[in-house]
């Protein structure tokens, strides 16, 4: 009983620290399950003491190679732009390498979010 007790405790602090309480059970035991950093967790199954030592990507990570791979990209499709004869292909690029300077701006606005 007192190892039922450790896992509760150990559920709640995951919980604590941004775990999330799901409303679907455990489909082998029937368990509570918790969504962690991406992973999915059964607090019966599970070693929830392992749990707490995952280690999430940062969302900071994820926006920075977000961004690089934008900038990579427009520049990319820029160079397609300035060699490019047809007004469609003109057309369809400019519009292209619009949306990747509007996704350069949100992202730099998400970044700003995180930083205040």
């Amino acid at each position: 009983m007192s190892q039922q007790k450790t896992k509760t405790q150990l559920a709640t602090e995951l919980m604590g620290k941004g775990a999330t309480l799901l409303r679907e059970t455990c489909p082998k035991c029937g368990g509570l399950q918790l969504r962690y950093k991406g992973r999915l967790l059964c607090v019966n199954e599970d070693d929830l003491t392992e749990a707490t030592k995952i280690e999430g990507v940062a969302t900071a990570d994820i926006m920075g190679s977000l961004r690089e791979l934008v900038v990579m990209k427009l520049q990319e499709a820029s160079s397609n732009l300035a060699s490019e004869r047809d007004l469609d292909r003109q057309l369809k690029l400019a519009d292209l390498i619009r949306k990747y300077v509007e996704l350069l701006k949100e992202t730099k606005e998400k970044n700003q979010e995180k930083k205040d």
